[in-house]
């Protein structure tokens, strides 16, 4: 999965509509100038939205997923009690040792199975919020350009709006309200481009952590299980070697996951 990085362009270094700016001046400013309590909702809309997609942008699963991935580890750490190269003398065998070994393996197995099954189902839900993640930090870019629009329309507006003020009308008032709201928008700009920036590296670790989750998933546990049943079949040095390098592989990448999420 390609990770997602973003540098911000400065509000007043993107490329804006002069048309659009021109509307902001004419049907929102010029109202708000002949009555400026009014300029306390300037751009309000903008902003609320964005904290609504912004409260809504948590990929709880990743941290649960990484959970897992830590119960796996533990799980594959106890592998060498069950699979090794073990032989049985008489009165082992006579208490049953070799059958509660193999009975110990099989269960072992089981609840590996069991604890993949779940990182499965979990990595499917990162994935979903992962996708949906991206859309929201899509349509917050096109929020920064809209905020860009207010914020430059404002500030031009500062020194035209004479122009659309009746000669008796006193613009000191409107002009210092209105170089207020600017600062408070720019500050909750900056406030909300260091929430996206988060964003993307909440977003990237859970990509990560899903990378090597389905790499395990799909070559390495698959690696490992052939050599589990090589090893049951035919011991010998060789094979017990090539499946304690198997495990080792596996863990390797699954504990590289886990130490990529942010702990709690």
């Amino acid at each position: 999965m390609t990770q997602y990085s973003q540098n911000f362009i400065a509000l007043h270094d993107i490329n804006l509509d002069q048309e659009m700016l021109l509307k902001i001046k004419r049907n929102v400013l010029v109202p708000f100038m002949r009555n400026p309590t009014l300029l306390t909702h300037y751009a309000d809309h903008i902003v609320q939205e964005q904290n609504q997609l912004l409260l809504s942008q948590s990929i709880q699963s990743s941290q649960q997923l990484s959970q897992v991935i830590r119960q796996l580890i533990n799980q594959l750490n106890q592998s060498k009690k069950y699979f090794g190269q073990k032989k049985y003398n008489f009165i082992q065998r006579w208490f049953g040792i070799d059958l509660e070994q193999q009975a110990g393996s099989v269960n072992f197995l089981n609840d590996l199975n069991q604890l993949v099954e779940v990182a499965t189902r979990l990595s499917h839900q990162v994935a979903t919020e992962i996708y949906q993640s991206q859309k929201q930090m899509q349509q917050l870019e096109q929020l920064r350009v809209d905020m860009a629009h207010y914020v430059v329309a404002a500030e031009q507006f500062v020194q035209e709006c004479h122009a659309f003020a009746d000669n008796k009308m006193s613009l000191d008032p409107f002009k210092d309200r209105l170089h207020k709201k600017i600062n408070t928008l720019m500050t909750s700009q900056s406030a909300t481009d260091m929430a996206m920036l988060q964003q993307n590296l909440s977003r990237n670790t859970a990509m990560t952590i899903l990378d090597r989750f389905n790499e395990a998933k799909n070559i390495l546990i698959p690696a490992w299980q052939q050599h589990v049943l090589q090893l049951q079949t035919v011991q010998n040095p060789q094979e017990l070697q090539q499946l304690n390098a198997a495990r080792e592989r596996l863990i390797q990448t699954l504990d590289h996951a886990v130490k990529t999420a942010p702990s709690k």
